[in-house]
This record gives C-alpha cells, sequence and structure tokens, in this order.
C-alpha cells in the first residue's frame, strides 16, 4: 500500500526537523568541549542520511556542522552532497544536480590533498559522478576530463591500497 500523499510530503520537512535538531545538539557538544569522535555515535553515523532525506535544505543544515569543525564534518558534507546529486539525477531533475556533484569534486579534491590515503577513492567516485551529471545535461565534452581524471586515480598506484 502507497503512502497518502500527505505522509509523503512530510517526510522531508521531518527529516530536516530532526537534522536541525541533531546539528544544534553536535554544536552544543562540541561548544561544551566534547570532541566530534566522542559525540553521540548516533549522530556521527545517521547525520549524512538524515540531511539526504531532508534534500537540499538539509544537507545546508549539515553545512553548519561542516563551517564549526571541517576536519570532523568536511567529509559528511561531502558525502551528503554526492548522493544529493544523484538522487536529484534519478528524479529527472539533471540540472540542478550539477551543483552539488561540482562541489562535491572540490571538497573531496582538498580532503584527497590532505589526506591522499583516505579520500583519493572518494575523489575519483565524485568524478565520475560529475562526469554522469554533465554527460546527462548534454555536456559530454565538459565530462570527458573528470571521467578521464577518475580513471587516472584509479589506475595510480594507491598510498592507500584500494584497487
Amino acid at each position: 500500500m502507497r503512502d497518502a500523499p500527505a505522509t509523503r510530503d512530510s517526510r522531508p520537512a521531518a527529516a530536516l526537523s530532526i537534522l536541525r535538531s541533531f546539528v544544534d545538539l553536535t554544536l552544543q557538544q562540541t561548544a561544551e568541549g566534547t570532541q566530534p569522535d566522542q559525540a553521540n555515535p548516533y549522530l556521527q553515523r545517521h547525520l549524512p542520511d538524515h540531511a539526504l532525506a531532508a534534500g537540499g535544505p538539509g544537507v545546508t543544515a549539515l553545512r553548519r556542522l561542516a563551517e564549526a569543525n571541517p576536519a570532523a564534518y568536511l567529509p559528511n558534507l561531502a558525502g551528503s552532497l554526492n548522493n544529493l546529486a544523484v538522487q536529484l539525477a534519478e528524479i529527472g531533475r539533471r540540472d540542478e544536480a550539477l551543483a552539488p556533484a561540482e562541489e562535491t569534486a572540490t571538497v573531496y579534491r582538498a580532503l584527497a590533498k590532505a589526506n591522499p590515503a583516505a579520500y583519493l577513492p572518494n575523489l575519483a567516485g565524485s568524478l565520475n559522478n560529475l562526469a554522469n551529471r554533465l554527460a546527462g545535461i548534454g555536456r559530454r565534452d565538459e565530462a570527458l576530463a573528470p571521467a578521464e581524471e577518475a580513471v587516472q586515480l584509479r589506475r595510480a598506484p594507491s598510498p592507500c591500497g584500494w584497487p
């Protein structure tokens, strides 16, 4: 049985409300001296999921954490942006999917520069996603460069041992 339209439409709003509460709680914990890796494990694990469920506004809410503590939350923001780009493309909003895909590649590039072993695989994946988003809106010539870079990263000897 399908959900009633009112229930289906309220899910992103509910997810956004939950996410905003999580962000506020996490910022409060940080202000009180709690290190991000000691914060509530549920929050650590599920912030990106709630951001995705809330859509664009959810990713915007997650930005507050990334701005407050980039080392702890920028990877979550990048993952959420990537998932948002994929989700937008899957529902036919291909033009809107390009901006989060571009931002994802930019963020993962900076993270990979600082820690290649941890983030080169994510950079390669985000570049592949960016190429797919560009191709999906008919910009195939522009899609070639990120696709080639993704292949080059995957073929290069890796500091982290991923295939």
